[in-house]
């Protein structure tokens, strides 16, 4: 009797083990396919100016980053060259 709970108890933590690696693996995959989405939304990023700003695409909208003091500004209409830059957000919001 004790040889059967020893042998099951060694199969009960082989499939635990085994049920544990599969879910870190697909944790894993996930978290992968996570960066590499948001990877992919950005598609342009360059400095511009004295590298106090950055200029960066994402979604089909143009943002300008002050490196320096955190603050975001967003273009108001793409499609119209003279519209004016909207603050989003500063960085200490």
């Amino acid at each position: 009797m004790g040889n059967k709970k020893g042998l099951l108890l060694f199969f009960s933590v082989v499939i635990l083990s085994i049920s544990i690696i599969i879910a870190s693996k697909s944790i894993s995959d996930a978290i992968n396919n996570v960066g590499v989405g948001l990877s992919g939304s950005i598609s342009s990023t360059s400095t511009y100016l004295n590298e106090n700003y950055e200029l960066v695409v994402n979604d089909g909208w143009l943002y300008l980053i002050d490196t320096n003091s955190g603050t975001i500004w967003k273009k108001g209409d793409n499609d119209d060259p003279d519209s004016k830059w909207e603050v989003v957000k500063h960085f200490t919001e």
